[in-house]
């Protein structure tokens, strides 16, 4: 990502799977999903 300027934000999830926030049925999943939603939302009304 830092090699081609690509913006990013690291956010770690204890104790849970490296994709988690990409199924919003488990539960400990939505407040990642959630905030993925938001940041591409922001993402497209910048543009």
């Amino acid at each position: 990502m830092k090699k081609y300027g690509v913006g990013y934000r690291m956010i770690v999830g204890e104790g849970t799977l490296h994709c988690y926030p990409v199924f919003p049925i488990v539960k400990e999943a939505k407040e990642g999903w959630n905030l993925m939603l938001r940041l591409m939302k922001e993402e497209t009304s910048n543009e």
